[in-house]
């Protein structure tokens, strides 16, 4: 039951920062370009 739980634990950490890590990009990409056309 331990183990069941940490594994969950474990896919939800990976997610969270699979979500995060998606955002920072696209976000990233949008400064990049708006920077780059302004330029």
């Amino acid at each position: 039951d331990d183990i069941k739980e940490g594994t969950t634990v474990v896919i939800l950490m990976s997610a969270i920062v699979a979500i995060f890590l998606a955002l920072v990009d696209s976000g990233f990409g949008y400064l990049i370009r708006t920077l780059l056309l302004k330029s």
